[in-house]
């Protein structure tokens, strides 16, 4: 009988999928985001990479929010990626509570400029600064 009290208390633990520490951040339009992870790894091709994980309040499908969302970031994350000297970016957004993501990459052209490898909409001139005439 006491090893089934025991199972009884410890069941809720056993079910109960440990959520991540978030870290909430605050980027230059006054959102908040809250990130699972941010770091720099080298791919397997050698390329580094910066990688950001996030989760957001939005629905996975909306296109249209988590689109202006990824964006709004981006406007941020950009500056980091250049410091890092890194050639390709993920963004990978979780919805609320963490169950489905959707990732974004963006990868650095020789020329300096980024583009939108994979993600809802192709590349954006919002997010790449006009060419320098040579």
């Amino acid at each position: 009988m006491r090893w089934l009290a025991t199972l009884v208390c410890l069941l809720p633990l056993a079910c109960t999928e440990e959520q991540p520490k978030l870290q909430a951040r605050v980027l230059s339009t006054g959102k908040q985001i809250q990130i699972i992870s941010l770091h720099r790894a080298d791919q397997a091709t050698g390329e580094p990479t910066l990688s950001l994980h996030y989760v957001t309040g939005l629905k996975i499908d909306d296109r249209v929010a988590l689109e202006k969302e990824v964006e709004e970031i981006w406007a941020d994350l950009r500056k980091e990626a250049e410091a890092a000297t890194v050639s390709e970016v993920i963004i990978d957004v979780s919805e609320a509570p963490v169950s489905r993501s959707r990732g974004f990459v963006l990868r650095r052209n020789p020329d300096g400029t980024w583009r939108r490898s994979s993600g809802f909409l192709p590349n954006n001139p919002a997010t790449d600064p006009p060419k320098s005439a040579p």
